[in-house]
């Protein structure tokens, strides 16, 4: 269960202070390259503000005026707030009969900070859900730099209203400086890591790789060495991932669920759901809602909130209520 939702949200560590906290955890090759490139980001975006020439040639400032320019932006902001909660049914062949029926919350790419209202959406729908497990794919803040604090302190007035355990992942808008907070607030962050839990007297891996895009600090490999599947040979097997990008090395793993958000299913399409733009680069075909990859059931979430502009267009944000199947094993 959360912790004690009246608990402070812990000041934002120092770099020492992360070394220290995950010393256990991570290999520190991985936390040097992870906190050297949490470091570029920052750096190259110190001075963001500094003129009004980089100013005006930054993604976010353009696209803010054109929807101002064209007078869609009112209309961009209510479809950023029409938060949908959809069901998925995904069907494991052998599962076991206790298992029929697994409810699985999935939240992905919160963006908590990107469009006033969001967060009391957000909340009027968790507050009414009882889920076996709760999952985060990743990108609970909207920048990728400067304070962590706002968005830890919205993610800590959702976290009240998560019933149960909660797993998640680091997308390429979140800092490794987010995870003592989180923690506190009891949603386990898996770092390459893997967790074995016991849900209605059947083992449940539940394995996590930090980002696999901007960071490229996934290691899928070790994360399976931490949930050793060959040895303790669970009942069911979730990946979590920021993206789609680690598909392939899962679905050979032969994994049974894979879930992940980032591309915001293009957040600005054409009618149909067709996206302007894809962030799933060569994995565009799992841009957006459930897919299989062999053996392997999947589901892409087009997420809770919005990058570079409060806007959505054909492409309406969601949280997931994912629920297991069993059927056959010959089906």
């Amino acid at each position: 269960m959360l912790n004690d939702p009246d608990k402070p949200v812990p000041p934002e560590p120092g770099q020492d202070e992360i070394r220290q906290y995950l010393s256990n955890r991570a290999d520190p090759a991985y936390l040097e390259k992870r906190l050297h490139i949490e470091q570029l980001i920052e750096d190259a975006h110190v001075d963001e503000h500094g003129s009004i020439g980089k100013k005006i040639k930054s993604t976010r400032w353009q696209v803010s005026n054109l929807l101002k320019i064209s007078l869609l932006g009112k209309r961009a902001r209510r479809n950023a707030l029409d938060l949908e909660l959809i069901p998925n049914d995904i069907y494991i062949p052998g599962l076991p009969d206790n298992l029929h029926g697994l409810k699985i919350l999935h939240l992905s790419d919160l963006h908590i900070e990107c469009v006033d209202g969001l967060l009391d959406r957000v909340i009027n729908i968790v507050k009414n859900i009882h889920a076996d497990i709760t999952v985060i794919t990743g990108d609970i803040r909207s920048r990728s730099f400067g304070p962590v604090q706002p968005s830890l302190q919205m993610m800590s007035a959702i976290s009240q209203h998560i019933k149960g355990d909660c797993y998640a992942v680091a997308g390429n808008h979140d800092s490794i400086r987010m995870i003592p907070a989180l923690e506190s607030m009891g949603i386990q962050v898996l770092l390459n890591e893997s967790v074995t839990v016991t849900i209605k007297q059947q083992s449940i891996s539940i394995i996590g790789v930090d980002d696999p895009g901007n960071y490229r600090c996934d290691d899928l490999p070790r994360a399976l060495k931490a949930a050793d599947i060959s040895k303790h040979s669970p009942d069911l097997t979730i990946l979590l991932a920021h993206s789609p990008d680690c598909i392939d090395e899962a679905s050979q793993a032969e994994l049974d669920i894979y879930l992940c958000g980032h591309t915001h299913g293009g957040q600005v399409c054409l009618p149909g759901g067709f996206p302007l733009h894809r962030t799933a680069g060569r994995y565009g075909r799992y841009c957006s809602g459930a897919w299989k990859k062999a053996a392997m059931s999947g589901y892409t979430s087009r997420g809770i909130g919005t990058s570079i502009a409060p806007a959505r267009f054909n492409c309406p944000p969601e949280i997931t209520m994912h629920t297991i199947h069993r059927t056959a094993a010959t089906d």
